[in-house]
């Protein structure tokens, strides 16, 4: 976000509205389920990671509590102009006056909302600054302490979500490297009862088309097929490079024909019986 003079700057970082996050939201929902056992996988599979410890959310900051308070709000149509213009803006007590006869209006003409309630007085009495900004289509203010916490906060809950990317992430690169090295050790069985070159392939199939997948088509993703590289014979049984062991046939082609040239597991049964791996 740009700043200026008047945007507030807390630790060197600005501070924003985002920040503002309510106490009733629940974070525990993300789980590291198996979280041990994650960690042992990443090491039998030499993936690298920075987890030692289960993550676990932030505190809430008590002292943001009384921010909720609805009298510290009021709506968009009762802003003066420049008020309403505003991002982010940090007023001290020499920037007051027309912050607070913005507020002397709204009190006589709403009652009860009052922007600047006694606390937030005090505080500019004290030399102390307050934040004014928008959040949910109203303009709220939080104190000094109020805007470090919810800053400190905001920190601390980016890196808990940070971690839970990271190990989401971690469990994916694990089940990658299980289906990799149990395709290699598949494919030395198949190497071996086949004696020819070959690929694991999916068929293609049609798909209407759309914005992301502007050719048409799309891999199956049903059985992979041993598709031969090399003419192959084994006794009463023929097939010509191209052709799929098991002698499954595909409209539109295979991966492979679409420059896809991993070969993956396979898991037609057919193909599977014919290489004695069913």
């Amino acid at each position: 976000m740009q700043t200026d003079s008047n945007t507030a700057t807390l630790e060197q970082e600005p501070f924003s509205a985002i920040f503002v996050r309510s106490p009733n939201q629940d974070y525990s929902k993300y789980k590291f389920d198996n979280f041990q056992d994650v960690l042992q996988l990443a090491a039998e599979y030499g993936i690298a990671h920075e987890f030692t410890d289960i993550p676990v959310p932030p505190e809430y900051p008590s002292e943001c509590l009384e921010f909720f308070d609805d009298t510290r709000r009021c709506s968009i149509a009762f802003m003066t102009p420049s008020i309403a213009a505003i991002d982010t803006l940090k007023v001290t007590k020499e920037d007051i006056s027309e912050v607070y006869e913005t507020s002397l209006r709204l009190n006589s003409e709403c009652g009860n909302v009052k922007i600047l309630d006694q606390k937030l007085i005090a505080d500019l009495m004290d030399n102390k600054p307050i934040y004014l900004f928008f959040k949910q289509g109203f303009l709220k203010a939080c104190s000094d302490q109020e805007a470090q916490a919810f800053t400190k906060f905001h920190k601390a809950l980016r890196k808990y979500l940070k971690s839970v990317d990271d190990f989401s992430n971690l469990e994916y690169q694990i089940k990658e490297a299980k289906l990799k090295a149990r395709t290699a050790e598949q494919a030395k069985l198949i190497d071996s009862a086949l004696g020819v070159k070959w690929r694991g392939v999916f068929a293609i199939q049609w798909r209407m088309l759309h914005d992301n997948n502007y050719l048409g088509t799309q891999k199956k993703t049903t059985v992979a097929h041993v598709r031969l590289l090399d003419d192959y014979q084994n006794g009463r049984l023929k097939r010509s490079t191209g052709q799929t062991l098991c002698g499954a046939k595909s409209k539109f082609g295979y991966s492979d024909d679409m420059d896809d040239m991993k070969s993956y597991l396979i898991t037609c049964p057919k193909c599977l019986a014919m290489t004695g791996l069913d």
